[in-house]
Order: structure tokens, then C-alpha cells, then sequence
């Protein structure tokens, strides 16, 4: 009961069950399940099938997220909160950098020196890394509610990209069938004209549609995107050392 709360919260929406949505789009407008759809009888069956895959393919996007996530990471350097904090490091401007890690080093944890960071990077960014998983802890509730929806938002993006790969063969192969039932459908020895391609059942041409349209959309679904996404929860997650309640 609590893995199904956890997919259905405001976090588990956002980065789970909207991308496992998502790669199922192409199955969901097969013609055999529209045509399932259209009648009563079926909808129940349909329904408690789409919700037990639902909740199967939240875990697995999850899972393929977190694995990417993992390449990903090494590719930037490390998670942007942890690296933006290195002296070295210029995406902050030095002032913002300077109150940050005077803000953590004020709760007790120990920053590294730049001398530090020099003789022993591996030591400092383990500190560094070990300070931001204890802001991010402290940052639950309520109050951090703008920094909540960038974590989430960065979650829906990295799992959606973890599962591109899948979602790109599932759109494919949906589309293969589709095309499969459209050249089935279509009149024999006749050119192909608007006339021809409209004796195609309905549901065979969305289906066709959404699929062809899914699996370009999975284009632009990159790890820029990811990026971008990950940056703005890092630069929010470090703004709230700037809070007042803090």
C-alpha cells in the first residue's frame, strides 16, 4: 500500500507515473485496445490491465533513471550542487559560493580548503557531496515547496530518458502493427489516395498517427535536456541557504 501512496504523491506523479504514462501512450492507441474501449463491457478489464501495467512500468522507468543517471553523472563531473561548490569550480559567482559554504560550514560540516581541493579532490568532494546530501535532507516540508517541484520536475526528466530506449521500441513496434492493420485494410490495386486511405478504420489511422508522432518525440528527449533540469534543482536546492528560516 505504501509503494502505491508513494506513486500517486506530488514527487511519484511527477517523476514516476507521467513517464511510465508516457511510453504507454503508443499501446494504449493500438486498435485493439481502442476498439476494446468503445465497448462497456470491456472498459473495466481494460482499465484494471492499464493500471497494473501502470504501476509495473513506474518501477521500471524508475529503475532505468536511476541507471542512467549514474552515466550521466560521471559524463557532468559529479551532481551540479556538489561541483558548483569547488573553488575551482566558475559557474557561481564567488560572493554566492562563499555565503553557501559559510552557511554549511555554520551547521557543524567541515568545507574543504582550495589548497584541500588541490592535494586531495577526492577527499573534498566527498565532503562537499556528504554537506549537500545533509541540505537536501533538511529540506523537506512544506516550506521548500518550489524546491520540491525542481526535484521533481528533474526526476520526470531523467527517468523519461533512462527510458528511451524502451519507449522508442515500444512506439516502433506499435507502429509496425498499426501499419500492419492499415495496409491490411486498404483496397487492393487501388492507388493511394485520400478516398483509399479513409476506408482505413479510425483507430487504425490514430493509432498509426500516435505512434509515428511518439517516436519523434523521443528525439528530443537528450541529456542536455536532463541537464538542464538537474541544474535548476541544484541552484534552487543551494538558494535556500539563503532563507530566512534556514
Amino acid at each position: 500500500m505504501s509503494a502505491l501512496s508513494d506513486l500517486f504523491d506530488a514527487y511519484g506523479r511527477n517523476a514516476r507515473l507521467y513517464p511510465a504514462i508516457l511510453v504507454m501512450v503508443p499501446l494504449i492507441a493500438l486498435p485493439s485496445v481502442l476498439e476494446s474501449v468503445q465497448k462497456v463491457s470491456h472498459v473495466a478489464l481494460v482499465a484494471l490491465l492499464g493500471v497494473a501495467l501502470l504501476y509495473v512500468l513506474a518501477h521500471v522507468v524508475r529503475a532505468l533513471g536511476k541507471r542512467v543517471e549514474r552515466r550521466l553523472l560521471a559524463r557532468w563531473g559529479g551532481l551540479p550542487t556538489t561541483r558548483w561548490l569547488l573553488w575551482g569550480d566558475t559557474t557561481l559567482d564567488p560572493t554566492s559560493k562563499k555565503r553557501y559554504r559559510d552557511y554549511l560550514s555554520s551547521k557543524g560540516l567541515q568545507m574543504p580548503s582550495p589548497q584541500e581541493e588541490i592535494t586531495n579532490p577526492h577527499g573534498a568532494r566527498e565532503r562537499l557531496a556528504s554537506a549537500v546530501t545533509w541540505l537536501r535532507n533538511n529540506r523537506r516540508g512544506d516550506a521548500y515547496r518550489i524546491l520540491h517541484a525542481e526535484n521533481a520536475a528533474y526526476g520526470f526528466r531523467r527517468n523519461l530518458y533512462g527510458s528511451k530506449v524502451l519507449g522508442m521500441s515500444l512506439a516502433a513496434i506499435c507502429a509496425c502493427v498499426d501499419a500492419g492493420f492499415a495496409i491490411v485494410a486498404l483496397p487492393r490495386s487501388t492507388p493511394l489516395t485520400a478516398a483509399a486511405i479513409a476506408a482505413v478504420a479510425p483507430e487504425v489511422r490514430v493509432g498509426l498517427v500516435v505512434a509515428l508522432v511518439w517516436l519523434v518525440a523521443w528525439m528530443f528527449v537528450t541529456p542536455t535536456w536532463v541537464r538542464e533540469s538537474a541544474e535548476l534543482y541544484a541552484k534552487a536546492l543551494l538558494e535556500t541557504c539563503d532563507a530566512p528560516s534556514a
